[in-house]
């Protein structure tokens, strides 16, 4: 049994109600017997992406719209139904793939157009909170292709809602700069302890912010984690946050160091 087979036989297993004849047709002719491609195109939904939006539309139902959103992304890749399936593959379910397969269909992507982004955006403006915090969770795999449209996120990011905000914030720290132009955002949202470690989680991974701004941000945290550790030693209330902000100055080029808190420099 060749790769292709193999392949094949996956595709098979894993969409047991596509009838197999339908599974080579897609695998072999429309797919190029490309495994990422066939994937893809099986999980996609049998309305088209602009009647699904039109749907989305007239409806009025929380639950129904929740649903036509990812239904919707599941015309893009990555999406929740390819992602769970190769997170399944990663485990060795249904089967162990060959090795050079795997990455590739981890890496597979077919993004959205800018324009598309935008409607699905105009789209849920007007919708309850909970159906804008969906979309912005949604499109997290697409942060490259939203930068043009920073700003509107950045927006939600200063939402009162706290769950709307974290959600803008962790799609803000996947789009290029896009932590760097919502900085003031970001450092807004350290001065409140309800938000303040998501906000820091949200800015873990990024380098490149000048580590000025960041000791003039984190300082109150700082200085607050240094009265705790006298009173409560190093593992206190604020130890997560700490570690949190360790970890973002090393990124940016600035050791801090428990020692150097205790002695009251930093």
């Amino acid at each position: 049994m060749d790769k292709y087979d193999i392949h094949l036989k996956f595709l098979i297993e894993v969409f047991p109600d596509v009838e197999e004849n339908t599974c080579k047709e897609i695998f072999t002719k429309k797919a190029k017997r490309d495994v990422r491609k066939a994937l893809f195109y099986l999980v996609q939904p049998k309305i088209n992406v602009d009647d699904l939006i039109e749907k989305f539309k007239n409806s009025k139902n929380k639950e129904e719209q929740l649903y036509l959103l990812q239904q919707i992304l599941n015309w893009y890749c990555p999406n929740k139904a390819y992602s769970k399936i190769v997170k399944q593959l990663e485990k060795g379910i249904p089967f162990t793939i060959d090795t050079a397969t795997l990455p590739k269909l981890k890496n597979f992507r077919r993004a959205p157009r800018i324009e598309r982004l935008k409607q699905l955006l105009d789209v849920v403006a007007s919708s309850e909170l909970e159906i804008i915090e969906s979309l912005l969770i949604l499109l997290l795999p697409f942060g490259r292709e939203l930068e043009p449209l920073w700003s509107r996120i950045d927006a939600y990011a200063n939402y009162p809602d706290f769950e709307l905000a974290k959600a803008a914030m962790n799609l803000l720290s996947k789009i290029p700069s896009g932590i760097q132009k919502s900085i003031i955002t970001f450092a807004n949202h350290c001065t409140n302890p309800k938000m303040r470690f998501h906000t820091l989680y949200s800015m873990q991974n990024e380098k490149n912010l000048p580590s000025k701004v960041l000791l003039n941000i984190f300082s109150p945290i700082i200085a607050e984690y240094q009265r705790l550790v006298s009173n409560q030693g190093a593992m206190n209330d604020l130890w997560q946050e700490f570690r949190l902000i360790q970890q973002i100055l090393k990124n940016n080029g600035v050791v801090l160091s428990i020692p150097n808190i205790r002695l009251g420099r930093f």
